[in-house]
């Protein structure tokens, strides 16, 4: 229930944030519906935490698997919000706007403060929680996971902008936006070094785990 709280109160977020910066924009839009799952979210959420720290019901395994599944939600939104503010700043040459400044805004907003707390809880806890947060192998595997996908993006999207700068070289008709390309690479980028870096020097730390000598 606390998780679920934590998903409408992100959702409403994004859409109150969307609405807010349209207005602000000048954009005509309708009433904002985004502020009822904003407060019914958070007073969820609220509400269940209370509840979890009143009666000391903390399962060990649901607790990093909340943690780790919001911070990888944040992660994402924060990732597209930074992918869309640089396309939405490359428009201002290239004229061909693909993602609108509020959409881009509203991600960045919500994402980062998310991503932020449940990632620095989840750092508190593999740094001064009891050994079994620094021998459980669940935080390594959302590292190599993150890690993975941010290294896949920035291969992919690079090999479509040396595969489109072949096709205008030889004259051939090209797709896509060199922009959003290039967006894409700096924002995983970013996400492969800072995890690449954490994950380091949680070996340093811990040691090898047995996830890890089995990959």
């Amino acid at each position: 229930a606390s998780g679920l709280g934590v998903g409408l109160a992100m959702l409403g977020l994004v859409q109150s944030l969307r609405w807010l910066f349209f207005t602000i924009g000048g954009s005509r839009s309708g009433p904002d519906f985004g502020a009822a799952s904003l407060i019914a979210g958070g007073l969820l959420w609220g509400y269940y935490e209370w509840v979890m720290s009143k009666s000391g019901g903390d399962v060990p395994l649901l607790r990093r698997l909340y943690i780790y599944g919001y911070s990888g939600v944040g992660a994402s939104l924060t990732v597209m919000g930074f992918i869309g503010l640089q396309q939405w700043l490359f428009t201002r040459f290239t004229g061909n706007e693909l993602f609108g400044l509020p959409d881009a805004l509203a991600w960045l907003v919500t994402g980062l403060p998310f991503w932020l707390y449940f990632w620095i809880w989840a750092g508190r806890l593999f740094a001064t929680g009891p050994a079994e947060e620094r021998k459980s192998d669940l935080r390594k595997a959302y590292l190599y996971a993150v890690i993975y996908i941010a290294v896949h993006g920035v291969i992919i999207t690079a090999a479509l902008v040396v595969n489109g700068m072949l096709r205008a070289l030889f004259g051939l008709p090209t797709e896509g936006d060199l922009g959003l390309s290039i967006a894409v690479i700096v924002a995983m980028s970013a996400l492969w070094a800072h995890h690449a870096f954490v994950l380091n020097a949680d070996i340093k730390r811990s040691g090898e785990s047995s996830l890890q000598g089995n990959m």
